[in-house]
């Protein structure tokens, strides 16, 4: 399946619920014969896997089981993630007509709140990064909201290569680099990070710029703009530079977010702390797992 929410199948042990995600191994394929003795070959099956099995965040989807399964006289590894009813993709494409029937309207998050959701994603990537994993692919269909708690799922593309020319992710949310397969690092993440800051504050009827064929650069411009029009917030404008800055000299790193001006704004020095306080974070969840245990 392509993500975690929707058309999946759901594993019930007595009051907890899981998200089982099926991945089809190739049989007649020898490297991903090899998935429980190479922890580092290329493969999808192989990567979701080892990828996310070693991540205590909260706001990372935790793996919890796996196992196998035929189907179809067809192999798959099955994996059993924790359970979350939305993501943010249910929110900011979601639109409905108003009083009049003729204008549509969309889901705006409040800039505090947009601010939170956005620290829980730096957190989640600033931890991916110090162990040294892209991910690729961070959207809004690849961000769930669990009891108010964001959660980053689908390690399918993610990578432990310090640099990558593969060009994967999704166009919309993509640096013209991975695209065009030019070298490129963990940077790329940010870029994603910016885009889903701006689906948070730009309510559906607002954006126009994923129906523009124009390049990368032309829509992160677009992107801007907008923000800047409808917050006149210096702050804002200041990060969304940062993050979109194609300037490898230039860029800024994923853990020195939290020491953006419009970080410190919207969320508390308390807030901001905790999440930046990997090994906490860590101990907590592990912490969590041994008393479920």
């Amino acid at each position: 399946h392509n993500d975690l929410h929707t058309n999946n199948i759901m594993y019930i042990n007595t009051d907890k619920k899981y998200v089982l995600k099926l991945i089809n191994i190739k049989e007649n394929t020898q490297e991903r014969r090899q998935i429980w003795k190479d922890n580092y070959s290329n493969n999808l099956t192989n990567r979701e896997y080892t990828i996310s099995k070693d991540l205590y965040h909260p706001n990372i989807i935790k793996l919890y089981y796996i196992s196998y399964y035929n189907i179809n006289s067809e192999k798959y590894l099955g994996l059993f993630y924790e359970y979350c009813e939305n993501s943010l993709e249910d929110f900011t494409s979601f639109h409905e007509l108003d009083n009049t029937e003729t204008k549509i309207v969309g889901y705006q998050f409040e800039i505090k709140i947009a601010c939170k959701y956005f620290l829980n994603l730096v957190s989640a990537i600033s931890y991916l990064h110090h162990k040294n994993i892209m991910h690729r692919d961070i959207k809004c269909n690849n961000i769930l909201i669990c009891n108010g708690v964001i959660k980053l799922i689908d390690f399918g593309v993610a990578t432990n290569e310090i640099i990558s020319k593969i060009s994967v992710g999704s166009y919309k949310y993509s640096n013209q680099r991975v695209i065009n397969g030019i070298n490129y690092n963990k940077s790329i993440d940010l870029v994603s990070l910016g885009i889903i800051l701006y689906y948070m504050l730009i309510p559906y009827q607002d954006r126009q710029y994923e129906q523009k064929g124009n390049t990368v650069l032309e829509r992160l411009t677009f992107i801007k703009d907008i923000i800047k029009n409808k917050y006149n917030n210096t702050n804002l404008d200041s990060l969304l530079e940062k993050l979109f800055e194609n300037n490898d000299e230039k860029k800024i790193e994923a853990h020195q977010i939290f020491d953006e001006p419009f970080i410190k704004e919207y969320c508390t020095s308390y807030e901001i702390e905790m999440n930046k306080d990997y090994n906490r974070l860590e101990r907590e969840i592990l912490k969590t797992l041994l008393q479920e245990d």
